[in-house]
């Protein structure tokens, strides 16, 4: 499960002996945060797909495509299957309907995106969802802090996504510049102690408390404003298509 399904290289069917250490103690290894060290992973996999020439990733693809499925109406394929737990399971048990969206066509999921409306993307599916969770725990997942998952350390940039939260969306810092970490690999590392390398993140995370986002929710519909919008337009491309030469 780790290698293949939550935590994937592109090694196809090979799992890293790192994991083993982790697994000594199953009492123990239900303790651990594994959602972070996925997403840290899956983040990670997701910046080496960026480099010119790269054709596949690893990390988790399930948990990608099923985050964009519940978000943009516009790719999701409809899908009989009810709202239980695992989510995942919905568009996991056959039975979906793919004719009303482009299907193994990239021009055509980047023109759908392009062309999206704003009632298209749901900020927050899960709402829907009858389910219990805590307050405290809600609050914890806004958390803007780092993410490990052994020599891999991502940031957890909730601040450039609050609507995903509840919260108006204001104008953010400039994100943390991670090029430095993505130099550090396992190669020339195997035998380092990485919670003394990454003792300064670690201890952020075991600190995440003290850094979730703050604002009241929004209860109405959440939209970004006009300041936000006109910063949004000069620091990014609008559209994702290709541009075709007449």
């Amino acid at each position: 499960m780790i290698g293949g399904l939550l935590m994937p290289d592109k090694s196809n069917n090979r799992v890293h002996l790192k994991y083993l250490s982790l697994l000594g103690d199953l009492q123990k290894a239900s303790q651990y945060s594994w959602g972070s060290a996925v997403l840290a992973s899956l983040y990670r996999e997701l910046c080496l797909a960026t480099k010119p020439g790269v054709m596949s990733m690893g990390g988790c693809a399930l948990l990608l495509q099923n985050w964009a499925w519940y978000r943009l109406s516009c790719v999701a394929p409809e899908s009989p299957n009810p709202w239980i737990f695992p989510l995942a399971q919905r568009f996991n048990s056959g039975g979906l309907n793919f004719g009303k969206i482009s299907h193994n066509d990239i021009e055509g999921y980047r023109k759908t995106i392009d062309h999206m409306m704003v009632d298209e993307f749901y900020w927050r599916p899960y709402l829907m969802f009858q389910h219990e969770v805590s307050e405290e725990e809600m609050v914890t997942w806004t958390a803007c802090t780092y993410l490990h998952c052994f020599h891999i350390v991502e940031k957890h940039h909730t601040d450039r996504v609050t609507l995903q939260f509840g919260f108006h969306q204001q104008i953010p810092q400039p994100p943390e510049d991670m090029r430095a970490y993505h130099e550090v690999d396992m190669r020339h590392g195997v035998d380092d102690n990485w919670n003394w390398v990454w003792r300064e993140e670690i201890q952020h995370w075991n600190e995440r408390h003290n850094h979730v986002l703050q604002g009241k929710i929004v209860e109405c519909l959440l939209c970004h404003n006009k300041e936000y919008m006109i910063w949004f337009r000069q620091h990014t491309e609008l559209f994702i298509g290709r541009t075709i030469s007449p």
